[in-house]
């Protein structure tokens, strides 16, 4: 298929970008535009062990859902396993992405109480 024959496949009020077809008045950026920090998680050693009835919220990625978060089965951990995760501590607002495994691609956002 030739490039005229794309550009005109593509419709009114879209346009072609190095990522796909998107409409014409939004524009590329990257995360790093807009991010502060770009990281990953950390999953305590000896999992479940480390859970507590009572303590600081722990988002895991089973409780990152399609745009919202699922809190149903929220765990806890104590303050020193927090601490030694204070890298990973959340904030009001940030942007929750799973990059693995099956819940690839779902994203919320934090919420006050979990920060």
């Amino acid at each position: 298929m030739s490039a005229e024959s794309v550009a005109e496949s593509i419709p009114t009020g879209y346009k072609q970008t190095e990522v796909g077809v998107i409409p014409e008045d939004w524009k590329l950026v990257t995360i790093g535009d807009f991010a502060i920090k770009v990281g990953s998680g950390i999953t305590p050693r000896g999992g479940n062990s480390n859970y507590k009835e009572y303590g600081r919220p722990f988002v895991r990625s089973q409780n990152v859902g399609w745009g919202t978060l699922l809190l149903n089965d929220l765990v806890y951990i104590d303050d020193d396993t927090h601490k030694s995760f204070s890298s990973t501590e959340l904030q009001q607002g940030d942007v929750l992405l799973n990059i693995t495994g099956a819940s690839i691609g779902r994203s919320a956002i934090a919420e006050a109480h979990l920060a």
